[in-house]
């Protein structure tokens, strides 16, 4: 088994990797639901909660170790664990500016439209106001899956598509990184990031920049909402000031990476074969998605 998984084509084993983080992922999520309802029905403390984020970290720490067993060690995966240039550094800045007031809007457009046309009722997340709560929901929400994630999609996905055109290797990710959330509110948010993240990745050589600016992003999410819930909400002109100002760094963004042409290592990757080794994944997560919108 390992000598035949192991000799599969990489771009088959990096979709079979996000297929396995989904399944993993999914019954750790049943298992620690089933424990929370047990210990804790009322979760009064909210701890339950937070910790309901840490399934898909365990999910990453297992699949990796399994493939890393299962690997053959002279084709492993790069998961971008390596220093970087100070442009990239400046490239994150632009990035993480840009997502976190340029895209401040995308959600609730896209919420209402699902309202509108699905009666989709979205229900806003909470976490309990207290600071153990605060430092818990830092490290699992903020600093874990940031890590995470960056290490399935802009590590092993991205890897799996060395070679391909950046653009499109952006989107295969980006489509698979919305989808995993499982989330109708974040479908469009979460694609347009995932694309950026994944043209950083490609540019950069790091994931470094990617987890720096994904936990950024959330840390600055979650210490609003417990100490400064009026610090991002703009109205009128300053909202309009503001989205600008995120939309015009993501556009020189996008142009300074267009025009970058560092990219990853050369390779032969194969769509179909990504798409065949993560067709459970996606079909999951896309049963998953629609089982949100109308629940």
């Amino acid at each position: 088994m390992t000598a035949s998984y192991g000799k599969k084509h990489k771009s088959y084993r990096a979709g079979v990797f996000f297929s396995a983080f989904i399944l993993i992922f999914i019954v750790l999520s049943l298992i620690f639901g089933a424990v929370r309802n047990s210990l804790d029905k009322d979760d009064t403390s909210g701890v339950f909660r937070i910790l309901g984020f840490l399934p898909s970290v365990l999910s990453v720490v297992i699949v990796t170790v399994i493939n890393a067993f299962l690997s053959d060690k002279n084709d492993r995966f790069d998961f971008g664990i390596r220093k970087t240039g100070v442009k990239y550094w400046a490239l994150a800045a632009l990035l993480f500016v840009g997502t976190f007031f340029g895209l401040a809007g995308v959600n609730s457009v896209f919420i209402e439209f699902l309202s509108e046309n699905f009666g989709y009722n979205y229900v806003e997340p909470s976490f309990p106001m207290t600071t153990v709560g605060y430092v818990f929901a830092v490290i699992t929400v903020c600093l874990l899956p940031a890590i995470a994630e960056e290490t399935v999609f802009r590590g092993v996905m991205t890897d799996g598509l060395s070679g391909l055109n950046v653009y499109a290797a952006s989107a295969l990710t980006a489509v698979a990184f919305s989808l995993y959330h499982m989330n109708p509110a974040q479908t469009v948010y979460q694609f347009i990031v995932g694309f950026l993240f994944c043209m950083l990745r490609i540019r950069s050589g790091s994931v470094f920049p990617t987890v720096a600016v994904h936990f950024l992003n959330n840390f600055l999410i979650i210490t609003s909402y417990y100490y400064f819930p009026s610090a991002f909400v703009f109205t009128g002109a300053a909202k309009a000031i503001v989205v600008f100002g995120g939309l015009l760094c993501i556009a020189i963004f996008i142009a300074l990476c267009a025009t970058d042409k560092n990219k990853l290592q050369e390779g032969s990757p194969s769509v179909t074969k990504f798409l065949l080794g993560g067709a459970i994944g996606f079909i999951v997560c896309t049963a998953m998605w629609i089982s949100a919108l109308f629940v």
